[in-house]
């Protein structure tokens, strides 16, 4: 791109900083970028289009807390949330429910609660020994993660975010 765009007189309507050569096709376009800078390797933003959001999280987030999720809350046990993000595809079931009977072997000998959710994906049927795994559909992950100890996440960017505004490791 850089050679191209240097053989075609470009660097005036684009300027290229041979620095970053990613960059190079989004000169002068102005990006909003959702998540905050202290996740960058930078203090401030680079370049003057750039314009970093922040945490840009939803306060007015679901809060609708079922009855089954309220209950496991309400033990006042510590809780370990492990979630795959809600667009995760299930490609083979059978390297989850392994993941999933680990996790398990761990967290049975310990005094918590762990909640799994995995997206749209039905795994109630699937895992029904599980001694103190809870298995959701969906909750509202950022009022959950008030009431969580630990978060094991896919690392998808919202979730990262949440788990930094409520300070879950």
């Amino acid at each position: 791109i850089l050679r191209e765009m240097k053989r075609q007189n470009m660097e005036n309507k684009y300027p290229i900083d041979d620095r970053n050569h990613i960059d190079v096709s989004q000169k002068n376009i102005t990006t909003f970028i959702t998540c905050p800078i202290e996740l960058e390797f930078i203090s401030q933003p680079e370049y003057p289009y750039r314009h970093y959001l922040g945490l840009n999280l939803d306060e007015n987030y679901d809060k609708k807390v079922g009855e089954r999720l309220q209950k496991i809350i309400d033990q006042k046990k510590k809780i370990v949330y492990i979630s795959f993000g809600t667009v995760f595809l299930v490609r083979d079931g059978e390297i989850i429910k392994r993941f999933l009977d680990k996790v398990n072997e761990i967290l049975g000998r310990l005094d918590v609660n762990a909640i799994f959710t995995l997206g749209a994906a039905d795994w109630t049927a699937k895992i029904q020994s599980l001694s103190n795994m809870h298995v959701f559909k969906r909750v509202p992950q950022q009022f959950l993660l008030r009431y969580c100890s630990m978060f094991i996440t896919h690392g998808g960017m919202n979730s990262v975010k949440e788990s930094i505004m409520e300070a879950v490791p």
